[in-house]
């Protein structure tokens, strides 16, 4: 299911989007992409625009000996192509390297034990799982708060399960994190565009025997029920601090 969205500069959604401190949309952005940044899709993208970047899922790594004057996190949803390049190490971390040019708030990381490994691939989703490290700029270990400091740079928001943060791409143009709440805004409303113009094609999209996105389209559409409305909770508690 291939479809555009972008904000005209006017209107709530941009309003909002300035008073949450978060990006808006100003440029197209691919649904498929849009629909990667809610959590709630882990493991159901759009079948239809596998080409699409995905977000970066964050995991923190228990404290240890090897996290020692650095915040050491996963990052999982990188494209298992890096993984080609078996253990050719010079290539991977370029492969790696390459990559996440694509998300600009990773930056300043280093390598887990100074070298680029994977340490985790999902053949099903066609991804893996690398280590990387923040360094302190202090002899010792981390404590929850740069851990927190470092994941704040990573996503100001943790959204409905922060177990499950995510950094996004660059997403029309822009570096900045999108709220969960205009995620969830900018995808809702781009169904209900397709719906409301073109019903043919959404009756097609949400056919079984038809569409391969259907499973997926019918799983978000139950889960909205519930997150939406925590969500818009969430975000006028927040605003009104």
């Amino acid at each position: 299911m291939q479809a555009l969205v972008a904000n005209k500069g006017t209107g709530a959604f941009t309003q909002v989007a300035s008073l949450l401190g978060s990006r808006s949309l100003p440029q197209d952005v691919e649904l498929a992409s849009l629909w990667s940044t809610i959590e709630e899709n882990d493991g159901w993208p759009l079948a239809s625009a596998p080409s699409s970047t995905r977000c970066l899922r964050v995991t923190r790594k228990p404290v240890g000996p090897d996290s020692f004057s650095t915040v050491a996190l996963d990052l999982d949803g990188l494209s298992d192509d890096i993984a080609t390049h078996g253990n050719d190490r010079d290539q991977l971390a370029t492969a790696i390297h390459q990559h996440l040019s694509a998300f600009p708030t990773v930056a300043d990381y280093e390598f887990l034990h100074g070298w680029a490994g994977i340490y985790g691939r999902d053949e099903k989703q066609g991804t893996v799982t690398v280590s990387l490290a923040w360094p302190l700029g202090r002899p010792e270990q981390p404590s929850d708060q740069d851990v927190e400091a470092v994941l704040t740079k990573l996503t100001p928001w943790a959204g409905r399960i922060p177990m499950q943060q995510r950094v996004h791409s660059v997403l029309g143009g822009d570096g900045t994190q999108l709220h969960p709440f205009l995620a969830w805004w900018a995808v809702l409303y781009c169904l209900s565009m397709l719906t409301r113009y073109q019903p043919g094609q959404w009756t097609t999209q949400i056919d079984v025997n038809h569409s391969i996105d259907a499973a997926a389209l019918e799983r978000l559409l139950s889960k909205a029920l519930i997150a939406v409305p925590e969500l818009a909770l969430a975000t006028i508690d927040e605003v009104s601090r």
